[in-house]
């Protein structure tokens, strides 16, 4: 139902739509988080990220529904070394704002990249898959999270309950 929605009304809300004077806040915007990415630094490591300065930014981004933004603040993070410079935080958040405002894919790619795992990376991507309906992957991913010996804890076990509710649901 979800899907069906978001395919009806996901073409109204086109950037094409958008008023001048909202193309002018969004450029402000834009052009504020590039500042802000500019005068993020790591001491002698030259332009770089910090990394709570980075999830400040990203969670910001997924407060507002801000896809743009967080692709800007990832481009920002690759340009500066890639994943591989963050923390294992910041990259979780980076991969939650991808689950949560898109594009997907992207998620999906910044998982696969990471240098390190944990339950967070797994469960946030295990989330995305399900809000999508896409129960399948949703599963395997959590098949693999277990196969790679990561604990499963209330946090897991919720989200799994979660997950398995909604193909339930799907059936009723």
């Amino acid at each position: 139902m979800i899907r069906r929605l978001s395919r009806r009304l996901l073409p109204a809300f086109s950037h094409h739509t958008l008023p001048p004077r909202r193309h002018l806040a969004a450029s402000a915007a834009l052009q504020w988080l590039e500042d802000e990415l500019t005068s993020l630094a790591l001491p002698g490591l030259g332009p770089g990220v910090d990394s709570h300065a980075c999830a400040r930014l990203l969670q910001a981004c997924i407060a507002r529904g801000d896809a743009r933004g967080g692709h800007a603040v990832h481009g920002h993070v690759v340009r500066s070394g890639g994943l591989a410079r963050l923390d294992l935080f910041c990259a979780n958040v980076l991969l939650n704002m991808y689950a949560k405002v898109g594009p997907f894919a992207s998620a999906r790619r910044v998982f696969d990249a990471l240098p390190e795992r944990n339950m967070v990376s797994f469960v946030t991507l295990v989330q995305g898959y399900a809000l999508r309906g896409e129960f399948e992957p949703a599963v395997a991913l959590f098949r693999r999270l277990r196969l790679e010996g990561h604990e499963v804890n209330q946090f897991v076990l919720t989200t799994v309950l979660k997950l398995v509710y909604s193909i339930w649901a799907d059936f009723i």
